[in-house]
């Protein structure tokens, strides 16, 4: 295989998958289409029995590529190609999640928005002890969507409230019922009222939820592609991009969030 943004190590029956996109471990379009190289030829090779998938350095993955993100919001059909980009990073996360083989993610440094969806996606998780994680995304004018919302709470223990206040966390800390240090920014309201509708969602149906990842995913794809759509998204990578301060609306939710909270609860 000729891959440039990952690399592969065996060992015994081992495979180390090292993600090697600098400066940010940014999980692009080739970074993705990279990832299902590996687990095809994981699948083949009979004698692969484990995936470590991690990084050692200060990034495990600052999530997705905002540069490839910026492009979906600015551009004309901004809904339809938001819902392709959050179906994209599904499809890698879903994969992950019913892989044959058991993956583990090893996470050390930042690990945030899609990086953090890609690390709870394998079936078990390392948080070593610098590892900070979080779930950004509302910061945007978004929500996560590449299964975060469902990942999380199905994973961490709490996560539905932990993530909603807060954009980074100690990883360790937030496994348990401990004190947790926090980075917090400012929010998009209604992209923030939006994770909450769905990480409540995920976390009242736990037990039935990893049976029923298909019909999250394409929930919050939905809500994804919405949000990209709106006038927070837009503010959210323009701010971020020109490292300013956001300036969202402070509209109220829909008719359709309205609606949607009354069928959810």
């Amino acid at each position: 295989m000729d891959l440039q943004k990952i690399i592969l190590t065996r060992l015994d029956e081992y495979l180390f998958v090292n993600l090697a996109n600098p400066p940010v471990n940014a999980l692009s379009r080739e970074v993705i289409e990279e990832l299902h190289a590996m687990l095809d030829y994981a699948q083949k090779e009979d004698s692969i029995r484990q995936i470590f998938i991690g990084h050692g350095g200060k990034f495990f993955s600052a999530g997705a590529d905002l540069e490839e993100l910026r492009e979906v919001i600015m551009s004309a059909d901004c809904y339809i190609k938001a819902g392709m980009f959050s179906r994209r990073g599904q499809m890698l996360t879903m994969r992950i999640a019913r892989f044959p083989k058991k993956i583990i993610a090893t996470v050390n440094g930042y690990c945030l928005g899609g990086g953090l969806e890609l690390a709870l996606a394998c079936h078990e998780q390392i948080f070593l002890s610098q590892a900070k994680i979080g779930l950004p995304e509302a910061t945007l004018g978004i929500i996560p969507g590449w299964g975060g919302t469902a990942l999380a709470p199905l994973r961490i223990k709490g996560a539905h409230k932990s993530f909603l206040s807060r954009a980074q966390i100690a990883a360790p800390s937030a496994l348990s019922d401990g004190d947790i240090k926090t980075e917090t920014k400012t929010p998009s309201p209604l992209a923030l009222k939006w994770t909450e509708l769905l990480m409540t969602f995920a976390a009242r149906r736990h037990k039935a939820l990893e049976c029923d990842l298909e019909y999250h995913f394409a929930m919050e794809a939905a809500i994804f592609a919405f949000l990209c759509s709106e006038s927070d998204a837009r503010e959210g990578l323009s701010a971020f991009f020109e490292k300013r301060k956001t300036n969202f609306s402070a509209a109220s939710p829909s008719t359709a969030f309205d609606h949607m909270v009354k069928i959810f609860r």
